[in-house]
């Protein structure tokens, strides 16, 4: 396999490049992913408190919005949760709030010390960490992470063997299948990458390694005995804190800043008539690691 072409995290096919060299899509199943590569020792090209004021209001309402959801469907009876990459802490707070008992892992020097000030059990690591691999979990989320991490089957591996019985898994990621996506490529193959290359993270410490369709993602948790049972979607962009969350990039030009806030402004009334650009999906374990592993032994 060539260095430009990898294979595809969902089917095992060949992805190649489509477009772009660095931007890559399986000639079997259409799953997108890309040569990015996470550098978390690197130079952030925004700061923490830019993002907190851009992101921050979304951010919560996304999350009382997907909980509110689930938590009167599905997890109805709090128990033990933890979240790998848990950021700025707004899942924590919400999980917090309905009573569930909190562990999480963050990788971020920053972020891990902001957190650990606030009182949260939290682990500074990559997951799956060494320090919990013997614990087990009712509830293992990844909100806005799952997408960054290059050996995304290894990690759904560690989730199903630290899964209670019939735990769950809760994802919540940037969708292929979104209208912003799909205009941000489109405006790429006529010669504007910008806003392609920010859907990616393209330059950040931490960007896209994989970008799932709702179908990849059941596929690929479904070779793990995750089989989904509840959805949603939620909105991309809101009014409140847009012209911070487009102006923390600096990788971005004044007048690509200016652009995007023009037409973000316009979008945003009638995105909720388009495909989302965000969506959650929360999947259970149907199966123990114990059966998993009968099943890949070889018949004698």
């Amino acid at each position: 396999m060539s260095r430009q072409q990898k294979s595809c995290v969902v089917c095992g096919g060949v992805a190649e490049p489509f477009f772009d060299d660095w931007v890559l899509r399986c000639k079997s199943c259409g799953m997108q992913s890309s040569t990015l590569q996470p550098n978390l020792h690197g130079e952030k090209v925004f700061s923490e408190d830019e993002r907190l004021t851009g992101l921050g209001a979304i951010r919560r309402k996304n999350f009382e919005r997907m909980l509110h959801h689930l938590c009167r469907e599905v997890l109805s009876r709090p128990g033990s949760v933890l979240e790998i990459g848990p950021g700025h802490g707004f899942f924590l707070e919400a999980m917090k709030s309905r009573n569930w008992s909190i562990t999480a892992i963050e990788p971020d020097t920053e972020m891990f010390n902001a957190l650990k000030s606030q009182g949260w059990q939290v682990e500074q690591d990559i997951y799956p960490s060494a320090s919990l691999a013997n614990r087990t979990f009712d509830l293992i989320a990844f909100n806005d992470v799952l997408e960054h991490i290059p050996d995304v089957r290894e990690t759904l591996s560690s989730v199903e063997r630290q899964l209670s019985d019939q735990g769950f898994l809760l994802v919540n990621l940037p969708s292929a299948n979104g209208s912003f996506y799909r205009l941000a490529h489109l405006l790429a193959r006529l010669g504007w990458q910008g806003p392609f290359k920010r859907m990616w993270q393209f330059g950040y410490v931490s960007p896209h390694t994989h970008y799932f369709t709702p179908y990849h993602l059941r596929r690929l948790a479904g070779d793990f005995g995750l089989v989904e049972v509840a959805e949603g979607k939620l909105p991309i962009l809101s009014f409140s804190g847009l012209k911070e969350r487009i102006n923390y990039s600096k990788e971005s030009s004044t007048l690509e800043k200016l652009i995007s806030y023009l037409a973000s402004l316009i979008l945003i009334p009638i995105a909720t008539l388009l495909p989302s650009d965000i969506t959650y999906h929360l999947f259970k374990r149907q199966r123990s690691p114990v059966a998993r592993l009968k099943e890949s032994e070889p018949a004698i």
